[in-house]
Parts: structure tokens; sequence; C-alpha cells
């Protein structure tokens, strides 16, 4: 798509730029990688033109590329398992810490054992009583708290198996990959020399991903080393930021349980001194709180399932995203790698805007998925919860089920219809581009891509349909619903 297009329009402003092209810079030498199984990549790409200083005859080109190709292939397979081991191992990690807090916060309950000691003075002759009913705060408070921690651990499972598909990182790192072999043809005479030293990278361990790797070697061909040195480490940030938001999530679940428990942890607390003090009787305050302890356990395990379900939609909708998402990044990296080797003086601001510009509309695109996700799980969980603890009808809030279910829908279609959109847009801003003007090549796609996907969000409705979700109000009773 756009990604082939600007790195096509790369390579006819080197063939007919009007100035003679310089010679090229030195380089330092690549730092030696470790040999990878089937022998060093430089030699055979060296083999290939053998004979050819200039230029490579029709059968080395074709010879060339498929070697790069089958490279790009090997070097795939053995960073996509590591990679996947490797999220698995940290969602399970990040899992395993909410489930020792919710562990040890259901411990504290058995602090309710010591109320006895405050209570006394207030209550005196009375310590066998107020131990009893202590003890039984405590056995409901950390049976509460252990309810909700049974349920994540078995939503944990679920989630191991969704890890893989539902992590934006794997998604755009395997789609890298892809879009790296579609613009192989565009890298001029020469791709061996942008390519294999990063795939060089990428073996032996010193770049984890594709465009973190290109950017490092882009170094190599510029005189200000700064500003891919800064690209790289932003794109590795965005990484981190974009490979923690599946297990967002989750985390939200927690919180929203947390954020809930309140009520029912009060009346558990105070439970001892209001039976005490005659206020109510322990079969009244035994039977609240198991319909409570119910209506909770309802809530979660329906909230985990409606959980499972949206990470599975908001996985289809950042898959589909991320492969011309990917293709727009890896396009303009090489376009400004070609930059870079053709002008001596290359613009560091006309860099951080071609680069820094597709990876800000990667981070608004899944944000964006994330966040309707968020909103529409927290009002139903506050849905279900009246449905179950105080009997609201699920049919008073009919209208926001219709309306949530299609804006979070609208929400998740939405990228992928734009960048389908700006990629015809910016396909024709570039053919209309002369040859050597570098700054609209540079620059005009992703500013496309920012300024286009904030303005239509908005002119299409849909930070009016974000406001909706997390705004829309769910009354506590069935009288304050009706």
């Amino acid at each position: 798509m756009f990604g082939r297009s600007a790195v096509a329009l790369g390579a006819v402003v080197v063939l007919f730029a009007p100035q003679a092209s310089p010679a090229e810079p030195e380089r330092d030498p690549a730092p030696a990688a470790d040999p990878a199984p089937g022998g060093d990549l430089a030699p055979a790409a060296d083999a290939a033109r053998a004979g050819e200083p200039e230029a490579l005859s029709a059968e080395d080109e074709a010879a060339l590329m498929a070697f790069i190709v089958q490279k790009i292939d090997e070097v795939q397979a053995k960073v996509m398992d590591k990679l996947a081991t490797k999220m698995a191992a940290k969602n399970e990690a990040r899992f395993d810490l909410v489930i020792d807090i919710l562990f040890v916060l259901s411990l504290s309950g058995l602090l309710l054992l010591l109320l006895p000691l405050f209570l006394r003075r207030r209550y005196p002759g009375r310590g066998r009583e107020l131990f009893k009913l202590s003890a039984t705060a405590a056995v409901m408070f950390v049976v509460t708290m252990l309810l909700f921690s049974a349920l994540l651990v078995v939503f944990k499972s679920v989630q191991a198996e969704l890890s893989i598909a539902t992590n934006p990182v794997v998604q755009l790192t395997d789609a890298a990959f892809d879009a790296l072999k579609d613009n192989l043809g565009e890298l001029g005479e020469f791709p061996d020399e942008l390519v294999l030293p990063p795939l060089e990278q990428l073996i032996s361990g010193a770049a984890e991903d594709v465009p973190t790797a290109l950017l490092s070697n882009a170094a190599a061909f510029a005189h200000d080393v700064t500003v891919f040195k800064s690209l790289a480490r932003t794109f590795s940030w965005v990484k981190d930021i974009l490979g923690f938001l599946p297990i967002l999530l989750s985390l939200l679940v927690v919180a929203l349980f947390l954020m809930t428990q309140k009520d029912i942890v009060l009346t558990i607390i105070r439970m001892p001194e209001r039976v005490i003090s005659g206020e109510a009787t322990a079969a009244e305050v035994n039977r609240l709180v198991r319909h409570r302890l119910v209506a909770e356990a309802l809530t979660t395990g329906a909230l985990l399932l409606g959980l499972a379900v949206l990470m599975v939609l908001t996985t289809l909708a950042m898959v589909v995203v991320a492969q011309p998402a990917a293709e727009a990044l890896i396009g303009y990296v090489l376009v400004n790698l070609l930059y870079v080797t053709q002008v001596p003086e290359a613009s560091t601001a006309l860099v951080y805007v071609s680069v820094g510009g597709t990876l800000l509309f990667i981070v608004l695109a899944l944000v964006s998925l994330v966040l309707g996700a968020g909103f529409l799980l927290g009002k139903w969980q506050k849905i279900l919860r009246a449905r179950f603890a105080d009997g609201v009808p699920l049919g008073s809030h009919k209208r926001f089920i219709r309306l949530g279910s299609l804006g979070f829908l609208w929400i998740l279609v939405f990228p992928f219809l734009f960048i389908l959109a700006a990629g015809e847009v910016i396909d024709l801003v570039l053919a209309g581009i002369k040859d050597g003007d570098w700054t609209m090549a540079l620059a005009s796609g992703p500013l496309i891509l920012v300024l286009g996907f904030v303005l239509f969000y908005w002119l299409l409705r849909g930070l009016r349909t974000q406001r909706y979700l997390f705004r829309y109000k769910v009354a506590p009773t069935a009288a304050g619903a009706a």
C-alpha cells in the first residue's frame, strides 16, 4: 500500500535527483555477530554480486533477493518464537503478581480477630461473643477475597491462550517482517547493505524487532546518528507501552472488583459491633453477606467472560490494523535510510516527523481500541452488579446495550477503515510529488495519518462514543434506574 509507494518514491528521488549523488560516507564496521545456523549473511550477499562492483545483473539481483528473503524468513521464525515465549512469560508474571497481592489482602482479614481488643471496653463482659463474631467476620472477608482470586486464576489460563494473539507487539513485529519482504524491490541496487546488518542484529539479540534494528543500522549511514538512536529508543518505549495494553484490561477488572468491594467489606468489618449492639442479628448480617457474595461471584464471572470476548474482538481489530500500520512504519524507515545516504545535510527534524509521526499514529489507533474496551467493560460491570445485587433488570439499560455495543464496534472498525482510506490518499499525494522533494515525500504521509486520524475520529463521533461509554450512569437500585 502506501509503504511501498513511499519507498518507491524514495528510490525515484535517488535515481533522478538533480544533484549528483555524493559518495557513500565511510561507515564504521558493524559489530561482529555470532554466526547464525546456515552461515554468515554478508559473505553470501557478496558472492551474489561477485564481479559486479557497480551494478547487478538481472540474474544476480534475483539470486540476491531470493537469498535475502530466505534469511528474513529464517530470522522471522526465530524472533517470533522467542518473542512469543517472552510475552507469555511476562503476562504470566503480571497475573501471578496480581494474584499474590489479592492473596495477601485476603490474609489481612485475619486482623479482624483483633476487634475484641478495641470493643471490650465498650461492651464489657461480652468478650467471648465478640471474639466469635470477629472470627466469623474474618472468615467472610478471607472467603470474599479468595473467591475473586480463584476466578482470576481460571481466567489466567484463558488469557494465557490469548496472550500471543492479543499482544499488539507480536502482531506488529510479525507484520514488520512481512512489510520488509514486500519492500525489498524498492531499495535500489544494494538492498543487502540496508537489510542484512539489521538481520544480524536480530539473530545476535542486539535488537528485538525490525524497526529498532533498521533504525540502529541507519546510524551507520547518517552524519547525525543522534536522531536514529533517539527514534530507536522511542520505538522501544512505544513497544513497551503496546505490550502492556492487553494486561491493562485484566488489571482493570481487578481494580473494578476492589472498588466495588468497599460496601461488602465495610459490612463484614462492622458486623461484630452491629450484632453486639443489637442493631442487627447475626443471621441478618450473614444473609446479607451471602447474598452479596453470590452477586459478586456472578458479576465477576460474567465480567471475566465478557473480558475474554472483548479481548478477542480487540485482537481482531489489532491484527487487521497491524499489517498496514507496520507497512507504513517500515516503509518510512526505509525511505529515511535512502534519504540520509543521498543528502549530506539531512534534516533531523524531517526524520523525526517522518518516523515519529507513523509511530504516533500506531499508538493513537491501538490506545483508542483499548480505551473503548475498558470503558465498555467498566459499565458492564456496574450493570451486572446492579442486576445480581440489586435486582435491576437488564432491560432498563437496553438503550446503552444497543448504542454502547454499536459504538464499540465502530471504535474497533474505524482505525482499519481509516488506514485503508489514508493509504489511497497518501498514494495520490506521493504520485504528485516532484523528484527531489524530500520534505513532501517524508512528511506528507505521517502528517496525513496523525492529523487525519484525529480529525476524522472527531468528525465521525469517535470521541463522542468514547465519552458516552465513559459517562453513562448506572443507578444502584431498581427504583433509581427507573
